[in-house]
């Protein structure tokens, strides 16, 4: 067959293509630019590598999936060496489009099988990094990080396509004190909201995660570590929200260069449970950990 032979060859261009200016030793901007094709012929797929069913895998031998992505990549930074101050924003957008859409689905064996649609499908992702650290008075260092993101794609859900969008920003901060003394202390704070869309539904959850460690050098050779961590976790599909606190305590001693101790003390207050939520497109997922009871640890090592 002169058709099949000639339709079962392909080449592609795949370009790469970078470009950077620097205005002077601070600044500097640049962009990535990257376009990718890739192409699955399925009558050559392996059955565990993407359908679980045989069936499924021959119901189109001839057909061949063309997958073509371009990303688009600039960015723009600042650093000031002296000011001990530096700053970095990063774009991102991407755009991927397939000739066949995968529709997944558990059927009455058990089995999850993943059935080839005909049908093209995209997903656009694009968003932004705010990225900033500033050293002052000499012993403290800030972190604060702001990012944003939106996917857009369509979704094979009860025999229909639904248009679905998923928005996440995100606020990581941090600071830490360190004089070079007896002691050192670091906060850290990670923020998150999240928004799934589709068709008439939409789901909100938000995650905040926060983290202090307090370390006192009582001696050169000990050390004493004080964590605590807490979390706070809800979504819009439920009324509670999840609320952790756990407290830890270690002591490390190193008496020699070939000496090490140490013991710690975890989750001093006994917290049983654990639980976030998070949200991907029209799925919202809510995972509990059962954590360990409160639990001492001692260990030794010694290098020859």
């Amino acid at each position: 067959n002169a058709i099949l032979a000639i339709s079962d060859s392909f080449l592609f261009v795949q370009p790469n293509i970078s470009a950077k200016y620097s205005f002077n030793t601070s600044w500097d901007l640049g962009v990535n630019y990257n376009l990718n094709n890739t192409i699955s012929d399925f009558s050559q797929l392996y059955t565990p590598v993407i359908l679980t069913s045989f069936n499924s895998i021959v119901q189109n031998p001839n057909f061949v999936n063309i997958v073509k992505t371009n990303s688009l990549a600039p960015y723009i930074n600042y650093n000031n060496i002296l000011k001990s101050f530096f700053l970095s924003v990063r774009g991102n957008f991407s755009h991927n489009k397939s000739n066949a859409t995968f529709s997944n689905e558990l059927n009455s064996e058990g089995f999850m099988v993943t059935e080839v649609i005909k049908q093209p499908n995209s997903l656009e992702n694009y968003g932004f990094t705010f990225y900033l650290t500033k050293g002052f008075l000499g012993s403290f260092k800030t972190e604060l990080t702001y990012a944003y993101n939106t996917i857009k794609n369509q979704l094979f859900f009860n025999n229909q396509f639904l248009d679905a969008v998923n928005k996440r920003q995100s606020i990581d901060f941090g600071l830490s004190w360190d004089k070079g003394s007896w002691f050192t202390l670091e906060y850290k704070a990670k923020l998150n909201f999240g928004t799934a869309e589709t068709t008439g539904n939409q789901i909100n959850n938000s995650i905040l995660f926060q983290n202090l460690n307090l370390d006192i050098y009582t001696t050169k050779s000990t050390r004493i570590n004080f964590g605590f961590d807490s979390s706070r976790a809800e979504t819009s599909e439920r009324s509670t929200i999840d609320k952790n606190i756990l407290v830890n305590l270690s002591l490390y001693y190193k008496p020699s260069k070939k000496v090490n101790i140490n013991a710690s003390l975890t989750n001093i207050f006994d917290t049983q449970f654990f639980t976030t939520t998070s949200s991907y497109l029209n799925i919202v997922n809510v995972y509990q950990f059962s954590l360990r009871p409160r639990q001492f640890t001692l260990g030794l090592t010694y290098s020859l």
